[in-house]
């Protein structure tokens, strides 16, 4: 299986920014636009952010391209979790402390050029494949998202036709099933390079898929977020 490299603390420099905007795509999920800190970053990294006050912190994914000149990550409150429902009452004009970049979750950008690169999601996992979207205009993506609602199909608005959701709990989709059902019934082209991001159940699952059908373990790269 694809190696899962599991994230140690890191020391960095702090970062105080202060939040522009908060946008909420459904109930419990959210995007929070706050003030790029002063570093360089490679799409499919993240960042630690933590609260005023509060000794817990937490790794998020920057969904912003290289290139904007804000910073977004895309938050999933979590039901009787600590972290998130205290992101969710952050306000505009609030400040967030930022630790980073870090991670290798990043595309070799000239290993793939003439390739096809597929970017499969599971929930906010679709994070860094904005990131890496819009930040690798050049590079030819298709991007598979498992959602269990159609709500949940965070920037597809964006992605246009190269995202295609599998929705496992209702119709009205792209394709009704969980992100496995899809692997299982298409083929892939043989030079494809795959990144997997979300839970880790999905990760595995699909991994296996993808070397079943004959690709090599060295093509697919992992991000597990929970």
């Amino acid at each position: 299986m694809a190696q899962i490299v599991t994230k140690p603390k890191y020391i960095s420099n702090i970062y105080n920014c202060k939040v522009i905007d908060i946008t909420h795509l459904t109930d419990t999920t959210f995007q929070i636009t706050f003030e790029r800190p002063d570093f360089k970053f490679t799409s499919g990294q993240h960042i630690i952010i933590s609260l005023d006050g509060d000794l817990h912190d937490r790794e998020y994914s920057i969904c912003s391209s290289e290139e904007d000149l804000n910073m977004k990550i895309l938050v999933k409150e979590v039901n009787g979790g600590y972290f998130t429902p205290l992101l969710k009452l952050v306000k505009k004009g609030d400040y967030l402390k930022i630790r980073g970049p870090h991670g290798r979750f990043c595309i070799d950008y000239e290993n793939s050029l003439n390739k096809e690169i597929i970017l499969i999601a599971t929930g906010t996992g679709i994070a860094p494949f904005r990131s890496m979207f819009f930040s690798y205009p050049k590079l030819n993506f298709k991007i598979i998202h498992g959602i269990r609602y159609n709500n949940e199909s965070y920037y597809r608005g964006e992605f246009k036709s190269k995202y295609l959701s599998c929705t496992s709990r209702e119709g009205g989709g792209d394709f009704k099933g969980r992100v496995t059902d899809y692997i299982k019934s298409i083929k892939f082209p043989d030079n494809s390079i795959f990144y997997l991001c979300g839970n880790f159940d999905m990760i595995y699952e699909v991994n296996n898929l993808l070397t079943s059908k004959g690709h090599n373990i060295n093509s697919i790269f992992t991000e597990a977020y929970f």
